[in-house]
Protein backbone atom coordinates (compact mmCIF):
# COMPACT_ATOMS: atom_id res chain seq x y z
CA UNK A 1 0.00 0.00 0.00
CA UNK A 2 2.82 2.35 0.86
CA UNK A 3 4.38 1.73 -2.54
CA UNK A 4 1.17 2.80 -4.35
CA UNK A 5 0.90 5.95 -2.25
CA UNK A 6 4.49 6.89 -3.03
CA UNK A 7 3.92 6.28 -6.74
CA UNK A 8 0.71 8.30 -6.70
CA UNK A 9 2.46 11.15 -4.89
CA UNK A 10 5.31 11.05 -7.42
CA UNK A 11 2.79 11.09 -10.28
CA UNK A 12 0.94 14.07 -8.75
CA UNK A 13 4.23 15.89 -8.24
CA UNK A 14 5.21 15.25 -11.86
CA UNK A 15 1.83 16.53 -13.08
CA UNK A 16 2.15 19.62 -10.91
CA UNK A 17 5.65 20.23 -12.26
CA UNK A 18 4.43 19.86 -15.86
CA UNK A 19 1.53 22.24 -15.20
CA UNK A 20 3.82 24.78 -13.58
CA UNK A 21 6.25 24.48 -16.49
CA UNK A 22 3.46 25.00 -19.04
CA UNK A 23 2.21 28.07 -17.15
CA UNK A 24 5.72 29.49 -16.96
CA UNK A 25 6.18 29.03 -20.71
CA UNK A 26 2.89 30.82 -21.37
CA UNK A 27 3.96 33.70 -19.15
CA UNK A 28 7.35 33.92 -20.91
CA UNK A 29 5.78 33.98 -24.35
CA UNK A 30 5.42 37.61 -25.49
CA UNK A 31 1.98 38.99 -26.27
CA UNK A 32 1.16 40.01 -29.87
CA UNK A 33 1.71 43.64 -28.86
CA UNK A 34 5.14 42.82 -27.42
CA UNK A 35 6.01 40.91 -30.60
CA UNK A 36 5.04 43.97 -32.64
CA UNK A 37 7.17 46.23 -30.43
CA UNK A 38 10.14 43.90 -31.05
CA UNK A 39 9.55 44.19 -34.81
CA UNK A 40 9.38 47.99 -34.65
CA UNK A 41 12.54 48.11 -32.56
CA UNK A 42 14.33 46.07 -35.24
CA UNK A 43 13.26 48.63 -37.88
CA UNK A 44 14.43 51.42 -35.54
CA UNK A 45 17.83 49.74 -35.07
CA UNK A 46 18.16 49.40 -38.86
CA UNK A 47 17.39 53.12 -39.26
CA UNK A 48 20.01 54.04 -36.66
CA UNK A 49 22.56 51.85 -38.48
CA UNK A 50 21.77 53.61 -41.77
CA UNK A 51 22.33 56.99 -40.10
CA UNK A 52 25.66 55.84 -38.65
CA UNK A 53 26.71 54.54 -42.06
CA UNK A 54 25.89 57.93 -43.58
CA UNK A 55 28.04 59.66 -40.97
CA UNK A 56 30.98 57.38 -41.78
CA UNK A 57 30.57 57.57 -45.56
CA UNK A 58 29.70 61.08 -46.76
CA UNK A 59 28.57 59.82 -50.17
CA UNK A 60 25.92 57.69 -48.42
CA UNK A 61 24.55 60.64 -46.46
CA UNK A 62 20.92 61.32 -47.29
CA UNK A 63 19.77 63.83 -44.74
CA UNK A 64 18.58 67.37 -44.35
CA UNK A 65 18.87 69.53 -41.24
CA UNK A 66 16.73 72.57 -40.54
CA UNK A 67 17.49 75.00 -37.73
CA UNK A 68 15.53 78.01 -36.61
CA UNK A 69 15.92 80.53 -33.83
CA UNK A 70 12.91 82.64 -32.92
CA UNK A 71 11.28 84.47 -30.04
CA UNK A 72 8.33 82.74 -28.41
CA UNK A 73 6.00 85.15 -26.56
CA UNK A 74 6.24 84.59 -22.83
CA UNK A 75 9.03 82.01 -23.19
CA UNK A 76 11.86 83.88 -24.86
CA UNK A 77 14.30 82.59 -27.43
CA UNK A 78 13.63 79.14 -28.88
CA UNK A 79 16.13 76.96 -30.71
CA UNK A 80 14.39 74.49 -33.02
CA UNK A 81 16.25 71.78 -34.94
CA UNK A 82 14.80 69.14 -37.27
CA UNK A 83 16.88 66.34 -38.79
CA UNK A 84 15.34 64.42 -41.69
CA UNK A 85 16.82 61.10 -42.83
CA UNK A 86 15.65 59.69 -46.13
CA UNK A 87 16.42 56.97 -48.65
CA UNK A 88 16.53 57.23 -52.42
CA UNK A 89 13.83 55.03 -53.97
CA UNK A 90 13.95 54.41 -57.75
CA UNK A 91 10.83 55.41 -59.67
CA UNK A 92 9.40 54.04 -62.90
CA UNK A 93 11.03 56.90 -64.79
CA UNK A 94 14.65 55.92 -65.58
CA UNK A 95 17.25 58.00 -63.77
CA UNK A 96 14.78 59.52 -61.31
CA UNK A 97 14.41 58.77 -57.63
CA UNK A 98 11.92 59.60 -54.93
CA UNK A 99 13.18 60.63 -51.52
CA UNK A 100 11.41 58.63 -48.85
CA UNK A 101 11.61 59.77 -45.24
CA UNK A 102 12.40 56.95 -42.83
CA UNK A 103 13.31 58.86 -39.63
CA UNK A 104 12.96 62.42 -38.36
CA UNK A 105 14.32 63.91 -35.14
CA UNK A 106 13.14 67.15 -33.62
CA UNK A 107 14.60 69.13 -30.73
CA UNK A 108 13.30 72.43 -29.39
CA UNK A 109 12.95 74.36 -26.19
CA UNK A 110 10.18 76.35 -24.58
CA UNK A 111 11.83 78.57 -21.98
CA UNK A 112 13.93 76.20 -19.83
CA UNK A 113 12.06 73.04 -20.92
CA UNK A 114 13.63 70.88 -23.63
CA UNK A 115 11.59 68.68 -25.99
CA UNK A 116 12.90 65.79 -28.11
CA UNK A 117 10.85 63.79 -30.62
CA UNK A 118 11.49 60.98 -33.08
CA UNK A 119 9.29 59.89 -35.97
CA UNK A 120 9.90 56.48 -37.55
CA UNK A 121 8.24 55.49 -40.83
CA UNK A 122 7.69 52.07 -42.38
CA UNK A 123 8.85 51.16 -45.90
CA UNK A 124 5.61 52.52 -47.37
CA UNK A 125 6.08 55.89 -45.63
CA UNK A 126 3.36 55.34 -43.01
CA UNK A 127 3.85 56.19 -39.30
CA UNK A 128 5.43 53.32 -37.39
CA UNK A 129 6.76 54.80 -34.13
CA UNK A 130 6.69 58.12 -32.29
CA UNK A 131 8.86 58.90 -29.27
CA UNK A 132 8.68 62.05 -27.21
CA UNK A 133 10.65 63.17 -24.18
CA UNK A 134 10.39 66.45 -22.32
CA UNK A 135 11.12 68.03 -19.01
CA UNK A 136 8.05 68.57 -16.86
CA UNK A 137 7.69 71.12 -14.10
CA UNK A 138 6.24 68.63 -11.63
CA UNK A 139 7.11 65.11 -12.90
CA UNK A 140 10.72 65.47 -13.99
CA UNK A 141 11.50 63.84 -17.35
CA UNK A 142 8.44 62.46 -19.15
CA UNK A 143 8.76 59.88 -21.93
CA UNK A 144 6.08 58.45 -24.18
CA UNK A 145 6.24 55.85 -26.97
CA UNK A 146 3.56 55.18 -29.56
CA UNK A 147 3.58 52.22 -31.94
CA UNK A 148 1.44 52.38 -35.11
CA UNK A 149 0.31 49.94 -37.77
CA UNK A 150 -1.46 51.15 -40.91
CA UNK A 151 -1.94 54.59 -39.39
CA UNK A 152 -3.64 53.25 -36.26
CA UNK A 153 -2.28 53.18 -32.72
CA UNK A 154 -1.33 49.65 -31.60
CA UNK A 155 0.50 50.30 -28.30
CA UNK A 156 1.06 53.35 -26.13
CA UNK A 157 3.72 53.37 -23.41
CA UNK A 158 2.85 54.37 -20.78
CA UNK A 159 -0.70 53.19 -21.31
CA UNK A 160 -3.41 55.73 -21.81
CA UNK A 161 -1.53 58.11 -24.07
CA UNK A 162 -3.29 59.53 -27.11
CA UNK A 163 -1.11 58.67 -30.09
CA UNK A 164 -3.67 59.91 -32.62
CA UNK A 165 -2.82 63.54 -31.79
CA UNK A 166 0.73 62.98 -33.11
CA UNK A 167 -0.21 61.57 -36.52
CA UNK A 168 -0.42 65.01 -38.22
CA UNK A 169 3.19 65.66 -37.15
CA UNK A 170 4.34 62.73 -39.30
CA UNK A 171 2.86 64.48 -42.34
CA UNK A 172 4.43 67.77 -41.27
CA UNK A 173 7.88 66.12 -41.30
CA UNK A 174 7.26 64.84 -44.85
CA UNK A 175 6.24 68.36 -45.91
CA UNK A 176 9.43 69.76 -44.35
CA UNK A 177 11.49 67.30 -46.38
CA UNK A 178 9.71 68.29 -49.60
CA UNK A 179 10.22 72.00 -48.83
CA UNK A 180 13.89 71.43 -48.09
CA UNK A 181 14.38 69.57 -51.37
CA UNK A 182 12.59 72.34 -53.25
CA UNK A 183 14.94 74.91 -51.70
CA UNK A 184 17.90 72.76 -52.62
CA UNK A 185 16.84 72.56 -56.26
CA UNK A 186 16.32 76.31 -56.53
CA UNK A 187 14.39 77.90 -59.40
CA UNK A 188 15.17 75.29 -62.04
Amino acid sequence: MKHRTTRAAALLAALALCSASALAQQELRPSPEQEYIFQVRAVYAKAQDAIKQGQGEPQAKNEATLQATYMRPGAGQTQHKVELFFRMVPTEEPGHVRRQLYLARETFNVAARTFYREYLYDDAGAPLFFYTRHDSFDKGRVEQRYYYRSGKLVVAEPEGGDGATHLPQFERMKALLQSTLALQQGDE
